[in-house]
């Protein structure tokens, strides 16, 4: 008999990719998601906000780490 299944949750704010130093950078982003090691992730501001809002984070750094993105409901 197997045990009870664990999941790990996270929530990250990842400020449009922009760190402490000004910079945009997704890859660092990804890193840090590596480090957390959660199963899921809610991340808040991981879109640019113009026009049709476009992801902070490129879909394909998120598919060659073999996440899947969920969608949410918008306003």
């Amino acid at each position: 008999m197997r045990g009870p299944l664990q999941l790990t949750f996270a929530s990250y704010n990842i400020h449009k990719a922009v760190g402490a130093d000004g910079k945009r950078d997704p890859d660092r982003i990804i890193r840090v998601l590596h480090e957390l090691a959660a199963d899921v992730v809610a991340m808040q501001e991981a879109d640019r906000r113009f026009g049709a809002r476009e992801a902070v984070l490129p879909r394909a750094l998120l598919e060659e780490a073999h996440w899947q993105v969920a969608p949410v409901a918008e306003r």
